[in-house]
């Protein structure tokens, strides 16, 4: 461990005592290589103090476009490690400060107007979501400026990976997912995004089924360990009438469908029946595949087990929900609300 400190000090100090970027530069160069001699306890620590020192060094050479692109960098490696620290220790994921980096980048746009990376690190910074204090995504007020830089960063150099993906995210959170899924599978027919949206573009409508609008599962940076499993996964819709009627609309798609009831009524509320069905991709068709065992013993598919899985709650309709949560169900009568969850691994 001692070597290793050794090694990473000599490579973050080679440079003037008193030059930020040579020091920023130098870190940039361990982070990026295959096999850095960099000591896990003192990474942060180094990546703070860098951090810290470019903030300082741009408050006087704001139109140092190296230098806010070298900040950038270090800051979003530094935040990418945070979210994860905190999502696997079984915390919540903050939202990560938007300023001063955010006046920090501007500054130096406007002495370098045309550099796609600082365009890029504009569009990521104003699509960094609010969260409530208990962690929820609240929404992304700048989601609009966000995709215009993002837009920019890509028509300055399209060459970029990084910017197109950045781009088609981003183009999912706004709600064009043609855009996206088309930005996607330019990139890499496999991209996992693609595949994820591709299948929804092949998975048929049931008639008399509402889509739900997902109202945080869209709102998660690109870079969180969680954006893959909450750009899409799922979609809700509602479906206003009983399972049976539910289940006879499947059968017009699927004459074999049908929905298995769960006899275990303690994994609900009281008075809410649950069902559920397995659909299997063969080709670009899905058919239905589960049998009784799989709902009764609560053995839904995990990530990678393929398919999609069909979730169903019966429900009666309360005086007290909202009017347009089941148009023309009154209270008292059934409604059902339907999950589909995407069972596409993110490899």
């Amino acid at each position: 461990m001692g070597a290793a400190c050794a090694i990473l000090m000599a490579g973050t100090s080679a440079a003037p005592a008193n030059s930020p970027v040579q020091r920023a530069r130098a870190l940039q160069k361990q982070l990026e290589s295959k096999h850095p001699a960099i000591n896990p306890d003192s990474l942060l620590q180094v990546m703070e103090s860098n951090d810290r020192d470019l903030c300082a060094y741009l408050k006087s050479n704001p139109g140092d476009s190296e230098a806010a692109v070298l900040l950038m960098q270090i800051h979003d490696g530094r935040a990418l490690f945070d979210e994860y620290a905190k999502i696997y220790s079984g915390g919540l994921e903050e939202s990560r400060p938007s300023e001063p980096y955010l006046e920090i980048v501007k500054g130096a746009l406007r002495t370098d107007s045309l550099n796609a990376e600082l365009h890029y690190w504009m569009s990521r910074l104003c699509s960094i979501p609010q969260l409530t204090p208990d962690g929820r995504p609240a929404g992304i007020p700048r989601l609009p400026e966000a995709v215009e830089e993002a837009r920019r960063s890509v028509a300055i150099d399209a060459g970029e990976p990084a910017y197109r993906n950045n781009l088609a995210y981003l183009l999912l959170l706004a709600g064009d997912e043609p855009g996206a899924r088309e930005i996607f599978r330019h990139l890499d027919k496999d991209h996992p995004l693609y595949l994820l949206l591709h299948d929804w573009e092949r998975m048929p409508v049931i008639e008399g089924t509402i889509a739900q609008k997902d109202s945080g599962g869209f709102m998660l940076p690109i870079t969180s360990p969680l954006a893959y499993e909450f750009a899409g996964m799922t979609r809700s819709y509602v479906f206003c009438g009983p399972a049976t009627a539910l289940e006879k609309n499947c059968r017009e798609r699927w004459p074999s469908f049908r929905l298995f009831l769960d006899p275990d009524s303690t994994r609900h509320s009281p008075g809410t029946r649950r069902y559920a069905q397995h659909l299997k991709w063969r080709g670009d068709d899905l058919e239905p595949d589960a049998v009784l065992s799989d709902v009764s013993g609560g053995q839904e598919p995990g990530v990678g087990g393929g398919g999609i899985w069909v979730e169903v709650l019966e429900i009666r309709a309360l005086a007290t929900d909202p009017p347009d949560l089941h148009p023309g169900v009154s209270p008292g009568q059934p409604y059902c609300r339907l999950e589909f969850h995407n069972k596409r691994g993110p490899n």
